[in-house]
């Protein structure tokens, strides 16, 4: 079967040139692969595989593949969404993709179609509340691409249909929906106005990047955020490393199978307000926020279960609202995060071991043996990459002063001795990046 991969990116134009018009209301040109209405061949009868991918910075994409000079669109059987392949292919009746977002589809051209029919690839009107896509005019739309028909009949291909028709190896997704919910967060995208000026800030629960407040999922647990958009204008939210489930958009439940794994939301009021295909069955890590509506705020839920250790990002994936502030951090600490407390100089020097999730003493060790007695300041860190927090322990910030790592899985089995220690220097204060806890008497 042949596959293709699509990037689509818009851009700015005038006359021969191109430009980098920030104050333009939509985009003049579309590239294909950077060709400008570039010719796709396809068989009478035949499947392909079209990978499709925005690259662009902020436009928003509506595609159909209709007859030219008029007639009914292809149907799409959309088979992967932002690399993550479905349980079943979902017929759409358009490709929707918003800042970064990656669709895997089927097209399959009708056994008999002519040779030398043509077919055109084109980006439907999407007004996302603020611009008008693809061109800046209400209901029109823009031909990005030509389709040809050729003479040789397609090999046959029945597309799959039913409940996990796309199974392992092909699929690896779990259902989320029954999992419990370690915990639940709101998350806000708003547009707000600054004083005296013209460009308003792009905040995520009221504050910009690198101000919004950290979020500290833990280690194979799942979280279930909702995501709330009071502005006029969309925002496509994206997140790093983690795929997520679509659980519901404006309040409707999105399934994962069969029809209700189809849903179609009105993402815009106003004069050309836009509707948006989602689909079901599959993990994503963009997924478009629906703009307020006469007062009705927007509402996408999304569950994450978080497979990775350590800090990654979240943001708007319009490239001007990232950049302007709305992006925040998330760091996944290990299932039983843990953190430690040092020793105060007079006592022996002891560290003592806290379980995050029940705060209770977990364990205590003495880093530098029974004899010192100098105090001890400690950080946590995932040191050797186990997924599981180690200790850096030092003796002091006077004097010659050591430090040891010891191994959080042996924290049990240690004396005197941690995992290693490097030379003797002076004025240590111990440190790991992503530690959670450093020296607290």
């Amino acid at each position: 079967m042949t596959q293709r991969v699509l990037g689509i990116k818009n851009f700015w134009t005038s006359g021969t040139n191109i430009v980098d018009s920030s104050t333009a209301v939509a985009s003049t040109q579309y590239a294909i692969n950077g060709q400008l209405d570039p010719v796709i061949s396809v068989l009478p009868g035949e499947t392909q595989v079209w990978n499709v991918a925005n690259i662009g910075n902020g436009a928003f994409m509506s595609l159909v593949v209709r007859p030219q000079g008029g007639g009914e669109a292809l149907p799409l059987f959309v088979v992967a969404e932002d690399g993550n392949p479905l349980t079943e292919p979902q017929q759409v009746p358009r490709v929707t993709l918003g800042g970064g977002r990656r669709t895997s589809f089927l097209i399959q051209m009708p056994a008999g179609t002519p040779a030398g029919t043509v077919f055109e690839l084109a980006l439907l009107p999407y007004y996302d509340g603020f611009n008008q896509w693809p061109l800046g005019v209400v209901g029109v739309s823009d031909v990005i691409g030509t389709v040809v028909v050729g003479n040789t009949p397609g090999t046959p291909f029945i597309i799959p249909t039913g409940p996990n028709s796309l199974s392992p190896p092909t699929n690896l997704f779990t259902d989320l929906t029954n999992e419990p919910v370690a915990e639940e967060r709101m998350i806000t995208f708003y547009r707000r106005p600054v004083d005296g000026t013209i460009v308003p800030m792009f905040t995520i629960n009221g504050q910009t990047y690198p101000n919004v407040p950290l979020i500290q999922p833990r280690l194979n647990t799942v979280e279930e955020w909702t995501l709330i958009n009071p502005d006029k204008d969309v925002h496509p939210f994206h997140i790093h490393t983690s795929g997520f489930q679509t659980m519901s958009v404006n309040g409707v439940p999105l399934g994962v199978s069969g029809p209700g794994a189809v849903l179609t939301a009105n993402m815009t009021g106003g004069t050309g307000a836009t509707t948006e295909t989602f689909v079901g069955g599959g993990l994503k890590d963009v997924v478009v926020i629906p703009a307020a509506i006469n007062g009705v705020f927007g509402k996408v839920v999304i569950r994450i279960k978080f497979g990775f250790v350590g800090p990654a990002v979240y943001h708007c994936h319009t490239a001007a609202h990232e950049d302007l502030g709305m992006m925040g951090v998330f760091n996944v600490v290990p299932e039983d995060p843990t953190y430690a407390v040092g020793q105060n100089p007079g006592l022996v020097s002891t560290v003592r071991v806290f379980s995050g999730v029940t705060q209770q003493q977990i364990s205590r060790f003495l880093p530098f043996g029974t004899g010192h007695t100098q105090g001890v300041t400690v950080a946590v860190g995932d040191v050797n990459g186990d997924g599981v927090y180690d200790f850096i322990c030092g003796t002091g910030r006077t004097g010659n002063t050591r430090v040891r790592v010891v191994d959080g899985t042996k924290i049990n089995d240690v004396n005197a001795r941690g995992l290693s220690e490097p030379p003797r220097c002076s004025a240590i204060s111990s440190r790991s990046a992503g530690a959670n806890s450093a020296g607290l008497p």
